[in-house]
């Protein structure tokens, strides 16, 4: 079973960035940690230390395969792409193997390799940009001193935060304070339209979304797709005509090779008819996210809220709203690295 060691890294990342702004938040106030504080801190510490634990052993085996591997032949009948962690610019002779390799490429061409070695990339400007999510939480369960409480009160702020970071961060439109997501980071030409819902017209499709990052210099160094979970499942139990799985490696997680990562936030009612959705391959190498670290959380017993039918009194409901402001911005490096597949309707 392949192990994907890039996104074992990234989840350890994102579980010290949560213990920094534990520590920041506190530092901020000129103050101790608090009891529920304290207990995030030591949980998301344990869960770091236990995914360190398995990157260690995932980059052994990843060790002793690369000691014990033989050449193979690739299938040309499908694009082939081998995940390949990024190496510092200074490590000896990589300038001299990159220009071999894109003289290679383009078969001996100067002037298409330079185009090959070095795609045009534009400044990234960066800028704290307010996400705000409220949370609201049963006084009764705040009362308790019950530690499950206290872990059932901080995956409530961590859930809403997550499920707004993800609408921001793939469908933002980059007005006013949100930063501007993938779907709009991405060059027009990268922005396809399915050719249809066969089998078959699938498989164009998603030809298509690869070779719009391929075709254009994009090094697929951390290749990802991101759908709504209805595609996902589209695919999942997809066959062709002889009855066998059309997409069988959707089982293990996967499309062409590459990881699949499903979210609500990518919605499944666009469209003139309403049942419309995306899917998009991004080359995540690409992504920068811009952290400020800290989580502002402030706490009201009177604020009212929206539950998405109309205000609500979290004086009346014997609530306490908990807002938690994080400052983000999202950038890509090159506009190319994302493709963008609309018109969805399976």
């Amino acid at each position: 079973m392949h192990v994907d060691i890039v996104a074992l890294r990234q989840r350890r990342a994102e579980k010290q960035d949560r213990m920094e702004a534990i520590v920041a938040a506190a530092a901020s106030e000129e103050r101790d940690m608090g009891e529920v504080e304290k207990l995030a801190f030591d949980e998301l510490d344990a869960e770091a230390g236990a995914l360190s634990d398995q990157i260690e052993r995932a980059e052994k085996v990843q060790r002793l395969k690369a000691s014990t591997a033989l050449p193979v032949q690739p299938d040309a009948l499908r694009p082939q792409s081998v995940p390949a962690a990024a190496k510092a610019i200074d490590e000896k002779g990589i300038v001299f193997s990159r220009i071999v390799r894109a003289l290679i490429a383009e078969r001996g061409s100067p002037r298409n390799a330079q185009q090959f070695a070095e795609p045009t990339f534009g400044q990234l400007r960066l800028t704290e940009r307010k996400l705000a999510v409220v949370v609201p939480i049963s006084n009764d369960l705040i009362r308790t001193s019950n530690p499950r409480a206290d872990a059932l009160v901080r995956d409530d702020i961590v859930q809403g935060m997550s499920v707004t970071e993800d609408v921001n961060f793939i469908r933002g439109l980059g007005t006013g304070n949100g930063p501007k997501g993938l779907r709009y980071w991405a060059h027009a030409d990268n922005v396809l339209q399915t050719a249809g819902a066969t089998s078959a017209q699938i498989e164009t499709d998603l030809a298509a979304m690869v070779n719009a990052l391929e075709g254009n210099n994009v090094m697929m160094v951390n290749p990802v797709w991101l759908m709504s979970s209805r595609s996902k499942n589209a695919l999942y139990v997809r066959r062709d005509d002889n009855g066998a799985l059309a997409f069988p490696d959707v089982r293990e997680g996967r499309l062409w090779g590459y990881p699949i990562f499903t979210t609500n936030a990518i919605p499944t009612n666009l469209g003139g008819g309403g049942n419309e959705s995306e899917i998009y391959l991004a080359d995540m190498a690409d992504v920068v996210l811009a952290d400020a670290n800290a989580i502002q959380i402030d706490a009201s017993a009177e604020a009212a809220y929206h539950d998405g039918a109309g205000l609500v009194s979290a004086y009346s409901q014997d609530q306490t709203v908990i807002r938690a402001i994080a400052r983000h911005d999202l950038a890509v490096r090159h506009d190319r690295s994302v493709a963008v597949l609309t018109a969805i309707t399976w």
